[in-house]
């Protein structure tokens, strides 16, 4: 019996039979319209998703650019932006300033950067609304990592609510900025 299996292997091995040039042909044509296919449905959703999230953030930054804009408010030309210094009471120090939303576009909040002249840097967010062509004034209190030194520089970033956005965004290109910061007057 094993002998008779061998020889049908033998047979069958040596009377090999190939497929036909035209049904190869057909087979090759075929797997490559399909593999075409595949591909085509991926880059399609691949392109539609970058186009997508290039037209978010388009909107964000155009929003952003045209829409948004702080400015100090000035008493006889100088910015009503100053620090009381509580160093008596603690390593702490309060910042008082004014801000006027002079955009199109009503601000969300801010988020204020602050160095001290030793070099602390102190992150301050506020999210109260501040309307378009409305002013505010702000007073935060700063706590030092050790003694209040005084402050070098103040960045104020604004925030703002765009339609489609799960969360508000930093508007950092309108960035409001004032350095070599005084004691306010009493």
């Amino acid at each position: 019996m094993l002998k008779k299996v061998k020889s049908l292997i033998k047979k069958r091995i040596n009377n090999k039979k190939s497929v036909s040039p035209l049904i190869a042909v057909v087979l090759v044509i075929a797997f490559t319209v399909a593999l075409g296919a595949i591909l085509m449905t991926w880059g399609r959703g691949f392109i539609t998703s970058q186009t997508e999230n290039v037209e978010s953030e388009t909107s964000k930054q155009t929003s952003c650019a045209l829409d948004v804009s702080l400015s100090w408010i000035k008493s006889n030309n100088i910015a009503q932006v100053c620090y009381i210094n509580d160093s008596l009471v603690g390593p702490n120090a309060t910042l008082r300033m004014v801000i006027s939303n002079i955009g199109a576009k009503e601000i969300s909040g801010i988020k204020v950067q602050v160095i001290e002249k030793d070099g602390d840097v102190l992150n301050i967010e506020n999210n109260t609304n501040l309307l378009e062509g409305n002013a505010r004034k702000y007073e935060f209190g700063l706590e030092s990592i050790d003694s209040f030194s005084g402050i070098n520089y103040i960045g104020v970033i604004p925030k703002i609510d765009v339609p489609g956005s799960p969360e508000d965004i930093l508007c950092t290109n309108t960035k409001l900025e004032i350095a070599e910061l005084n004691e306010c007057e009493s």
